[in-house]
């Protein structure tokens, strides 16, 4: 329908801005809600992702992970048809630190395409990073050890 424009882009700049537009709000409507917070109680978990509603016809997308934080054990990305609305999409995740972190979301098209904003998924590790847990008995032990010399080489009156 829009071969007419091939030769006149501007007069059919309406119409393709129109398709876009359509097609930017069916896609943007299957991305995941990042807005809650997630807790990993030990180094190794799954973060399960609640995708939006494709409508009546089923959407194939691609969902990518980000983190510098975390790895991801059976792969960054999953491609998946959502057919219903609130379908989940979970990965597995191993994190390399404790505290808060964040995951970078990031939804594409079958074909490479970004739909919408990448979003910031807010994710709280608990568990204890042995190096610096290391660290801390180290330094504890040391200045323990520190203040037992101090003890006796006090002079008696």
């Amino acid at each position: 329908e829009a071969g007419e424009y091939v030769g006149a882009p501007i007069v059919g700049r309406r119409w393709y801005d129109q398709v876009n537009a359509v097609t930017r709000s069916i896609f943007e409507a299957v991305l995941p809600d990042v807005e809650q917070e997630f807790l990993l109680t030990s180094t190794q978990g799954s973060i399960p992702l609640r995708m939006g509603d494709p409508g009546s016809t089923p959407l194939t997308v691609q969902v990518v992970l980000r983190s510098a934080a975390f790895e991801f054990p059976d792969g960054d990305e999953q491609t998946v048809t959502l057919e219903g609305p609130n379908e989940v999409v979970a990965f597995d995740v191993v994190a390399k630190a404790g505290g808060p972190q964040t995951i970078r979301v990031k939804t594409r098209s079958p074909s490479g395409r970004d739909l919408g904003e990448d979003q910031n998924l807010a994710v709280r590790t608990t568990a204890v990073n042995s190096v610096a847990l290391w660290i801390t008995i180290g330094s504890g032990a040391a200045l323990l050890l520190l203040w037992s010399r101090r003890l006796v080489r006090r002079p008696k009156p």
